[in-house]
């Protein structure tokens, strides 16, 4: 009985983490920025200018497309559900680790190197 009930419960936190990883799969864009309090105007300008065109791209295949400013890079992703985190390895096998504060099925806000915390859409 106590196999049974270990196995339940394995399979229940296997099913709860790929379905996290399926919410995050697609497409996501820049919206705006997040907690700003501690910005002045022209800084939250120029870091609205910089992402505008911020995108990230989420592949069933753990690939992942990561566009800012015209420029496109490509490499695997991955999901810590205990840190709630995405990570992200390039091609040039830099590591990106972004935060994800909150979630739903349309918007997401992330901690961008901690520099940032950002509003992404699915798009």
């Amino acid at each position: 009985m106590k196999k049974l009930a270990s196995l339940i419960i394995m399979l229940f936190a296997m099913t709860a983490v790929a379905q996290t990883e399926k919410q995050i799969l697609g497409k996501w864009q820049f919206v705006s920025l997040a907690d700003t309090s501690d910005m002045d105007a022209e800084t939250k300008e120029m870091a609205g200018a910089i992402f505008k065109d911020f995108a990230l791209q989420f592949d069933a295949d753990k690939k992942v497309t990561f566009s800012m400013m015209g420029k496109s890079e490509s490499g695997k992703w991955s999901y810590n559900e205990a840190d709630k985190t995405i990570v992200m390895v390039s091609a040039k096998d830099k590591t990106i680790t972004i935060p994800i504060t909150k979630f739903s099925d349309t918007e997401m806000t992330v901690n961008f190197q901690n520099k940032a915390s950002m509003i992404l859409k699915r798009g």
